[in-house]
């Protein structure tokens, strides 16, 4: 039980702190992108795709 509790917030801390200043510059442009594609509109895509040929 120790040594899952130091791991737990030593982990989440530095991530946490390197992860948002990387992720916002570098996952805005592309997980937006691939996020709300999939996730946001799961008709819009498929129906627009559809028609396109692209899929």
């Amino acid at each position: 039980p120790e040594q899952r509790r130091p791991p737990r917030p030593a982990q989440q801390t530095p991530p946490q702190n390197q992860r948002i200043d990387v992720a916002p510059p570098q996952g805005v442009p592309v997980q937006p992108r691939q996020t709300p594609s999939q996730r946001f509109f799961p008709t819009n895509p498929v129906q627009g795709r559809d028609p396109a040929g692209n899929n």
